[in-house]
């Protein structure tokens, strides 16, 4: 699990944590005041749901983002490792332009995800 995904959820443990806490301090007011403690309920379950989604689409999005960009640098390696003598001048920067580009794309989503090792 990335770095910021467990900040997350170490950040939305603590708040549901004093979700829970709030809801039991509402508790005595639920005679006087329903209304109050469900919707602290409510944005509480809602809360959770938006966290479970949000870590969900970062594992997700990070993997369908890293892996085409991978397959991509690698073919670009092999063919300047293979086949450079095959290729013209022109393709060989063309070649060495996508392997660069390739690089890059992973550095970002590695900083979106909080990760520093490269893929």
């Amino acid at each position: 699990m990335s770095g910021r995904v467990a900040e997350l959820l170490r950040v939305v443990v603590e708040i549901q944590r004093l979700c829970a806490a709030l809801l039991e301090l509402a508790e005595p007011l639920n005679d006087n005041q329903p209304d109050y403690v469900e919707i602290i309920a409510n944005n509480t379950r809602n809360f959770s749901s938006l966290v479970i989604e949000i870590t969900n689409f970062l594992e997700i999005g990070s993997h369908e983002l890293r892996t085409p960009i991978v397959v991509i640098r690698g073919f670009a390696e092999m063919l300047l490792m293979n086949m450079s003598d095959s290729l013209s001048e022109k393709q060989q920067d063309f070649v060495t332009q996508v392997n660069d580009s390739g690089k890059k794309l992973v550095g970002l989503v590695n900083t979106m995800m909080g990760e520093h090792e490269e893929c």
